[in-house]
């Protein structure tokens, strides 16, 4: 089980965290909500899903293909998509392939969030974000919200803070 416990942001406000991550099917506590890392996921089959008495989620690594768990989007109460570290972008791109493939369920940040990522990650499609770095959990526990007031193009945040988009024209 993963030890390290961080708050979960969910764009507007920090909620409580139901869900316990697990590396294998056996670490699994019964009855609590779950997350699993794609490998043991798959290693599930439908009779031991039931047993488990609770949802179960799935831990996407930055090197994990999606195309796994795409057939089973209507299915799937949570995708966590990892962040290792801060220069490894690669799970924003699936946050953004998840939602216009039709996910309309809860995707959540976990692993190395800064708060230079958090708008740009609601922005992209997630949900939730696990925060763990104490900077980052000071200043969004002070309202500092972070964002630009224009933008270059549209999200899929469904536009919370603002409409205005700062869209440039060349002349012709």
């Amino acid at each position: 089980m993963n030890e390290q416990k961080s708050a979960i942001w969910n764009g507007e406000t920090f909620v409580e965290d139901e869900w316990v991550e697990a590396e294998t099917i056996e670490a699994l506590v019964k009855s609590r909500p779950a997350i699993l890392p794609l490998t043991a996921w798959q290693a599930l089959d439908d009779e031991r899903k039931q047993a488990h008495g609770a949802p179960i989620g799935v831990r996407i690594e930055p090197g994990d293909d999606i195309s796994a768990i795409l057939d089973h989007l209507t299915t799937l109460p949570l995708i966590a998509l990892s962040f290792p570290a801060y220069t490894d972008g690669r799970s924003y791109s699936k946050a953004v392939r998840l939602r216009r493939a039709g996910y309309t369920g809860t995707i959540r940040a976990v692993g190395d969030v800064l708060y230079d990522q958090v708008d740009h990650m609601i922005r992209t499609g997630f949900s939730e974000l696990a925060i763990s770095n104490e900077q980052t959990l000071k200043k969004l526990r002070n309202g500092e919200e972070p964002g630009i007031d224009q933008r270059y193009q549209p999200s899929l945040d469904k536009e919370r803070k603002t409409n205005r988009f700062a869209w440039r024209r060349h002349a012709a």
